[in-house]
């Protein structure tokens, strides 16, 4: 489930036309990486345990909270270029 949302918010950067969205998109997908990465370094013993939480899955309510927030931002630029995309095909119909 982790990875298909990662998936899903890059495949949402890749179709954003603004350069702002999708560098906070890229980096909203880049941070949820870095911090399950350095979770699985640590409990497999390749790295010291720095105590960054686990997206959605360690106990605590900023971590969950701030990851909501996060992700609910990437779904609203979303949202926002699927309407941008729609009302340029309605532009382009209406002028043929």
């Amino acid at each position: 489930m982790f990875f298909a949302i990662i998936y899903r918010i890059f495949k949402i950067a890749k179709n954003v036309d603004n350069k702002i969205f999708y560098l906070f998109s890229t980096g909203i997908a880049l941070m949820l990486i870095f911090s399950f990465l350095i979770n699985s370094f640590g409990i497999s013993g390749l790295i010291p345990i720095k105590g960054i939480a686990v997206p959605m899955l360690s106990y605590g309510g900023s971590s969950l909270l701030a990851t909501s927030f996060a992700i609910g931002l990437v779904l609203s630029i979303s949202r926002c270029a699927k309407k941008e995309s729609l009302e340029s095909k309605t532009k382009e119909e209406s002028f043929e």
